[in-house]
C-alpha cells in the first residue's frame, strides 16, 4: 500500500512538473522600449507582446516598417492597438501594443517608426528596432 501511494505521489509530481514546463513554454514574451536595438528570444508557440509609449493626442503613433509586416516567422495578432488606463491624465503618455504569435523558427528584425501618418516625408520622431530569434521548442540561451 505504501509503495502504491509513493508511486502515485511521484507520478503527480512528474505530471505537475510537465504541466509547469508547458505553461512556461507558452508564456507571453513581454517587450518594451528598453529592448530597443536589442535581441529577444522566444519559442515557437509563444506570444510576443510589444508595448511602446505613445501620445495619440499629438497625432503620433507607431507603425511597422521595413520587413516587419512581410516575414514568415511572426504572425500579427488582431488585438494590437492603444492600451487604456483609467488613471491616465488628458494629454498624457499612453501605450500602443502589437502582438505576434511565433509560428516558426528563425530570426526577424522588427522596425517601428513613431510618426504622424499624414507627414509622409518627415523623419520619424523615434524609432524602435528589435531582433527576435524564435527557437523551436527549446530553452533560449541565458
Amino acid at each position: 500500500m505504501r509503495k502504491a501511494i509513493a508511486i502515485s505521489l511521484v507520478s503527480l509530481v512528474l505530471l505537475a512538473g510537465a504541466a509547469g514546463v508547458r505553461a512556461q513554454n507558452n508564456a507571453v514574451v513581454k517587450v518594451d522600449e528598453g529592448a530597443n536595438r536589442g535581441v529577444i528570444h522566444a519559442k515557437v508557440g509563444q506570444t510576443i507582446s510589444l508595448v511602446l509609449p505613445a501620445q495619440f493626442g499629438t497625432g503620433y503613433s507607431w507603425s511597422a516598417g521595413g520587413d516587419s509586416k512581410n516575414q514568415p516567422i511572426l504572425q500579427a495578432k488582431e488585438d494590437a492597438g492603444p492600451l487604456g488606463d483609467p488613471k491616465l491624465q488628458p494629454g498624457g503618455t499612453e501605450a500602443q501594443r502589437f502582438q505576434f504569435a511565433a509560428v516558426k523558427p528563425g530570426t526577424v528584425v522588427l522596425h517601428y517608426a513613431y510618426t504622424q501618418p499624414w507627414m509622409h516625408d518627415a523623419k520619424p520622431a523615434k524609432e524602435f528596432v528589435v531582433t527576435i530569434i524564435v527557437d523551436k521548442n527549446q530553452e533560449p540561451p541565458k
